[in-house]
């Protein structure tokens, strides 16, 4: 097992046996297409182990799966408490490889699968969007705070805005459907001769439509989320790439992934719940938030009612618009796993499972 501590220069990789776990070799090369052909070649046919480093590692796992090994991916919360189990007295690059090579071989870890094309223009631009709109809001508080630098600040608050709205304008575009295409009619030919000859009703010429590509997989789910009340553009986008690209096989994972579930403590004869985990996506969990708040007050009340069954339960407004958010993420993994469209009457069904594997308890849903 070759654990590697991927760096934004260099990568530092360690090779343990995969029988007695013992470290066969250790070493330090360049983040480049060469220093990756020579660790590579430091432990031949090996699985790889890294953890998701964003583009940085790239590079290395493409290369890794370009030879036909297996690339694992070690989560970064978890392979952090592995390795502070293992060795808590020190954190080298030469330390966490070895650790991570040790995580490979005990651990049941997932192969790494790198985004498509889509996914990943589409998580780009919710990357460049998040950024900007963060300046913004930093630059914001800072022209109500300093009242007089205002003018000086308002420039590039405008310019801020212009780029968010023009990424929106993207966004919405490749999550609305196209408009059908126009009728072109057949040309007709020229010829004298054929000219001569009167056209017959049969033979006349008739409006040919051509044929649309269809969407990617990730710009289809895009467009059908676009149905549930609640989303927009950015968030249906959002979702889209997430689903597409991590193809969970229950709602609950999904819910697991963002947050979202019910933290539960059992000891004994105490039995209690604790709120949210908040161990997921944290972005995401924000645009579900707020499309939990916009669905409670759409002309569609399906979540409206959703809202008022969890206040009538008792749970403060940020628990009931959290439950909202919660059955939002199951609606949005049904359509997309079931390649379905949006129908309130079916939101409070239980949903099927795409395999056997034993879904997660949810107390709240």
């Amino acid at each position: 097992m070759l654990g590697v501590d991927v760096g934004k220069a260099d990568l530092y990789g360690t090779w343990r046996d995969s029988v007695t776990e013992a470290v066969r070799w250790h070493g330090s090369v360049p983040n480049t297409a060469v220093g990756i052909r020579q660790l590579l070649r430091r432990a031949p046919e090996s699985p790889v182990v890294v953890e998701p480093t964003g583009r940085y590692g790239e590079a290395l796992i493409r290369a890794a799966q370009g030879e036909g090994r297996t690339v694992l991916l070690a989560p970064t919360r978890r392979a952090r408490a592995f390795l502070s189990a293992v060795q808590s007295r020190a954190k080298t690059d030469r330390v966490d490889s070895a650790g991570l090579a040790l995580y490979g071989l005990r651990g049941r870890l997932r192969p790494y699968t790198l985004p498509s094309d889509e996914v990943d223009e589409l998580k780009q631009l919710l990357a460049a969007r998040r950024g900007l709109s963060r300046s913004r809001s930093a630059l914001q508080q800072q022209q109500e705070a300093l009242p007089r630098a205002a003018a000086t600040l308002a420039p590039v608050l405008a310019a801020l805005t212009r780029q968010i709205d023009t990424i929106d304008r993207q966004l919405a575009k490749l999550s609305t459907p196209p408009k059908p295409p126009k009728a072109v009619k057949k040309k007709t030919t020229t010829s004298a001769a054929v000219a001569a000859v009167p056209a017959s009703p049969a033979t006349a010429a008739e409006p040919v439509v051509a044929a649309a590509p269809p969407p990617s997989p990730v710009l289809a789910a895009a467009r059908t989320l676009r149905t549930v009340p609640g989303f927009g553009p950015v968030t249906a986008a959002a979702l889209a790439a997430c689903l597409v690209e991590k193809q969970f096989t229950h709602p609950d994972q999904f819910v697991a992934y963002l947050g979202l579930d019910i933290r539960v403590h059992q000891s004994g004869r105490r039995n209690g719940q604790f709120g949210l985990s908040k161990q997921g996506d944290a972005e995401l969990r924000r645009l579900l938030y707020i499309a939990a708040l916009s669905a409670t007050q759409s002309r569609d009340t399906t979540f409206a009612q959703r809202y008022d069954r969890e206040k009538a339960k008792g749970l403060t407004k940020p628990a009931a618009l959290n439950a909202v958010a919660r059955k939002l993420a199951k609606v949005a993994w049904s359509l997309v796993a079931h390649h379905t469209t949006y129908d309130p009457q079916r939101v409070d069904q239980q949903p099927q499972k795409v395999d056997a594997q034993p879904p997660l308890v949810d107390t709240q849903a």
